[in-house]
């Protein structure tokens, strides 16, 4: 018709390619890259100070088999406690302190060692035995026992006292009491403390070291 354009196959195919950049430059930008999440490791508990000290030293060695001083091993676990003794030349035996259901003890872990027997600070000589006592939860009651007075008493006789009463022992020896040798010299819980049956006691016998006796003339 008059006034009316000629569309031809190339103006339609202008209008295509119009309305395809049209939408090209309306589409959504692309979200931004994520960032990596940076995972962290656990955080391991601080190693004591008892471990610290021997672990810094370059020979952790005891000089000589009398200058052991026994270290401060309560609160580490029982594994750690053992490892650490071991390293300044002494013996780590476990032992129990058993607590009665109606008696809890909250400040008391069950893996770590709650005292231990030397004290520390405690002169020893190498190859001694420290006690360490570790709490045990009884699953049921079974009564307490009041501690008998062993102090002075054969080591037999102190054993079987302790067995009639379901009571456990650890047996350390002391080469310098004074006292004749297999009498029990210390003692740990001291006498008359009620404990759980099944707790270990401490004994210290005395285990007078026999003097060499000197060569006879002529014999090499």
């Amino acid at each position: 018709m008059p006034g009316e354009s000629i569309r031809t196959p190339a103006h339609f195919a202008w209008c295509v390619c119009l309305f395809a950049c049209s939408c090209s430059s309306k589409s959504e930008p692309s979200p931004p890259p994520v960032a990596p999440v940076a995972v962290s490791e656990p955080e391991l508990p601080p190693p004591s100070q008892a471990a610290l000290a021997i672990l810094e030293d370059d020979d952790p060695r005891p000089l000589s088999s009398t200058d052991v001083l026994c270290p401060d091993v309560r609160g580490e676990i029982g594994t750690i406690a053992l490892q650490i003794l071991r390293l300044v030349g002494l013996r780590g035996q476990r032992a129990s302190l058993v607590l009665t259901p109606g008696i809890p003890r909250a400040d008391l872990a069950p893996d770590a060692v709650a005292f231990q027997v030397p004290a520390a600070t405690t002169p020893m000589q190498r190859d001694e035995i420290v006690a360490l006592y570790q709490p045990v939860l009884a699953t049921k009651n079974r009564g307490t026992v009041r501690v008998p007075d062993l102090r002075g008493l054969p080591l037999d006789q102190a054993v079987k006292a302790l067995k009639e009463r379901r009571l456990t022992h650890v047996l350390s020896r002391d080469e310098a009491s004074g006292i004749a040798s297999g009498i029990i010299d210390e003692q740990f819980p001291s006498p008359g403390a009620d404990l759980g049956i099944g707790t270990t006691i401490y004994l210290r016998v005395a285990d007078a070291a026999q003097p060499k006796r000197d060569p006879k003339p002529g014999v090499p």
